[in-house]
């Protein structure tokens, strides 16, 4: 039983307690930093294309996991391009620009090219979705000039049009090959350039995308180079391409809509796939 003496030395200690604070709730600790999510670090919401007489400007970048047995992680840089000039027409919802999207430092990995987009058009860049904004055209002729590209990210875009993790994207391409002159080599996928053209659903076969591709014979042309010769396939959603040597699988069609703006694309996956001639097209 506590003594008289034994309370009051209680009542100290309390009187103690409370005035340093240890009867209160403990303070709270500063936040702790949370890392930035990978998407919102990886898609900005704008970017902007001009011209770069000089490659290794970094604009966008994705992280992506080695494919080998330490599955570390690297970066991957993109730099936005604008190809050609802006014509400073009178009416800015009249101008038009050609767009490239590259991994640097070097166009033969990867290379988007975009042709004749408009204000308002819808474009994938990398792993985002975006709006053309605004097309200003510069006084200073196509390199070097101070004409840009801005496009700003949709939060929201229009059912069925996304862009693939883990996937790259290739624009339909404008216009129709012409294997005599090579005009309509747009894009270039690990080292091989080729074009692609939207093939429409039709009766009980989905959309396709048909591919004209610049591929390698191992041979030398008349002047001494490396000979190349065009190669056409038609592949759809789940089937794999292969490119020269290279064979990716094809995870997502977004059909052209010339009434939501949206320009159409494909996507083909990050990840080879085995070399079988028997699932390639």
């Amino acid at each position: 039983m506590c003594t008289k003496p034994c309370r009051s030395l209680l009542l100290v200690l309390v009187v103690i307690a409370v005035s340093y604070g240890f009867a209160e709730e403990p303070p709270s600790m500063p936040p702790v930093p949370q890392p930035v999510h990978l998407e919102q670090r990886l898609i900005p919401n704008e970017v902007h294309f001009r011209h770069t007489p000089s490659p290794g400007r970094r604009f966008v970048s994705r992280t992506v996991r080695e494919p080998d047995a330490t599955g570390g992680i690297r970066d991957i840089n993109y730099q936005c391009n604008l190809i050609g000039s802006v014509v400073a027409t009178r009416n800015p919802a009249d101008r038009k620009a050609t767009l490239g999207v590259s991994q640097t430092p070097s166009f033969e990995q990867y290379l988007n090219t975009m042709s004749d987009v408009s204000v308002g058009d819808i474009i994938p860049v990398v792993r985002g979705i975006y709006r053309v904004h605004e097309i200003r055209p510069g006084p200073n002729g196509p390199l070097g000039s101070s004409a840009n590209v801005t496009c700003q990210r949709l939060a929201a875009p229009p059912d069925g049009v996304k862009v693939t993790e883990d996937a790259v994207s290739f624009a339909f391409s404008a216009g129709t090959f012409d294997p005599r002159t090579e005009w309509g080599w747009d894009k270039t996928f690990k080292m091989v350039r080729f074009s692609a053209t939207f093939v429409p659903a039709k009766n009980d076969q989905p959309a396709a995308v048909d591919i004209m591709a610049q591929e390698r014979t191992g041979g030398k042309n008349e002047l001494g180079g490396t000979e190349y010769k065009a190669v056409r396939s038609t592949v759809r959603v789940g089937d794999v391409l292969k490119l020269w040597i290279h064979s990716h699988k094809v995870v997502n069609i977004v059909p052209p809509d010339p009434a939501k703006q949206v320009i159409g694309w494909f996507e083909l996956s990050i990840d080879p796939e085995p070399d079988n001639d028997k699932n390639a097209k």
